[in-house]
């Protein structure tokens, strides 16, 4: 549903007089999936009404499943409208009613919203616990797999904003495996990064503005395509950095991902031509993308000896980027790092079951001996005004035409030179 919602909203409106007439469960089950397909379509206030209409139904049947499925169903549209802290209450109140009752894949899930919760309200270990709960109620459940991989998407994304990458590369491993068992694209696309919000900017009105929306919408259709779960907004704004910055406030963004293009000129290669200050504005990592024609089928972690010993903020974002992208590539991972580096950096990377390459060269010439066309090369930012480091721009004019990224922390201090549409990643999905 949440992967075509369109397709999913003929469905279930074509069923809607035989559902509303069926058995409590069923009727309960489909108030809750029309209430969803709504808000996913943007149709906030149907969804909520939908939502209040199988919480009055519930209390008719006096019904726990019932009740917890309307509390958490109101809680998802609250959440897409907004109103955190309502919509947390309703969460944590969702779990209470469904610990009573013996619908497993019902208590998995509410388990894993009231740990989205805690962990939207800044307290990891309350998140945590909730998490791992979750798993483990999950593998009690003998029929379904899709509640263990949502645990375990769930799990991978804590670990990761927790800043624990070697424990979320070995749950993102079992969550590749148990969403390739499902042989569904979109559950796998979850496991991949999960939620795409596609924004588009235009100066004025008019013929920009039909183009920033037809931009924007053929791209959350290409992500639709791929399984993936997407929308997209426009805004008109002559400054494209306010704008996105609006966005990414309104929308609850977690990360924001813009291209950035090479510049004619070698000394102005990474940053020349039209400059933003999307980088400095933006409340949020935000990821610049170089990319190639190809897809990538691997991921490469380029770092040097600074990232290793020094800039240790810039090297962990990185890191979490990276477990995140693994998961588009089954977890294929290649760190190169210096000869020499400290061991117990190593052996955290190779625990998480990275593969770990020492070259005693610069990073941009031991990159280019191993580098591919299909890889994705991830080069961790340095602080300071220019953020994006002048080997991104060398791996990037390597003549095997790989695809190079940088993640830059919010509020850093240099501008970008952007040409493509942005994509920001919303913050929780039900």
């Amino acid at each position: 549903m949440r992967f075509n919602p369109d397709k999913a909203l003929a469905q279930l409106q074509q069923i809607e007089p035989s559902a509303r007439s069926a058995p409590a469960l069923t009727r309960g089950e489909f108030l809750s999936q029309l209430a969803l397909t709504w808000r996913y379509l943007g149709r906030h206030k149907t969804a909520l009404s939908l939502a209040e209409e199988l919480l009055a139904y519930a209390k008719t049947q006096n019904n726990e499943t019932l009740h917890a499925k309307g509390l958490l169903t109101e809680a998802y549209v609250l959440s897409a409208m907004g109103e955190q802290q309502s919509s947390h209450q309703l969460a944590f109140d969702a779990e209470r009613v469904a610990a009573r009752t013996d619908d497993l894949p019902l208590r998995v899930q509410t388990t894993i919203t009231a740990g989205q919760s805690y962990a939207e309200q800044g307290n990891y270990p309350a998140a945590l616990q909730k998490m791992q709960h979750a798993v483990d109620l999950a593998h009690q459940v003998k029929d379904d797999l899709v509640p263990l991989a949502s645990a375990l998407n769930a799990l991978t994304l804590l670990y990761t904003q927790m800043k624990e990458y070697d424990k979320g590369w070995e749950v993102l491993a079992e969550n590749i495996a148990v969403s390739e068992r499902l042989k569904s694209p979109g559950r796998l696309a979850m496991a991949k990064g999960g939620t795409v919000l596609v924004g588009a900017v235009a100066a004025t009105s008019g013929h920009q503005l039909d183009s920033a929306r037809g931009r924007a919408e053929a791209a959350a259709k290409h992500v639709l395509g791929m399984g993936g779960e997407a929308s997209s907004v426009v805004r008109v704004n002559p400054s494209e950095a306010s704008a996105i910055a609006a966005m990414v406030a309104e929308n609850g963004v977690t990360m924001m991902v813009t291209g950035w293009r090479r510049a004619a000129l070698a000394a102005d290669m990474v940053l020349g031509g039209q400059r933003i200050d999307l980088v400095a504005l933006a409340d949020v990592p935000v990821l610049a993308v170089l990319a190639a024609r190809a897809p990538f089928e691997r991921v490469v972690l380029a770092l040097d000896r600074e990232d290793v010993s020094q800039n240790l903020a810039e090297r962990d974002l990185a890191i979490g980027v990276t477990i995140v992208a693994a998961a588009a590539v089954r977890g294929r991972v290649v760190v190169v790092i210096p000869t020499g580096a400290d061991p117990d950096v190593v052996a955290k990377l190779e625990a998480g079951g990275a593969e770990v390459v020492q070259d005693p060269r610069p990073r941009r010439e031991a990159v280019g001996a191993m580098a591919r066309a299909d890889d994705l090369v991830l080069v961790p930012s340095r602080p300071g005004r220019s953020p994006l480091h002048r080997d991104a721009g060398a791996i990037a004019a390597l003549p095997v035409g790989c695809s190079v990224a940088v993640p830059t922390r919010p509020h850093t201090g240099a501008g970008l030179v952007t040409g493509t549409t942005t994509l920001v990643g919303s913050r929780r999905t039900a």
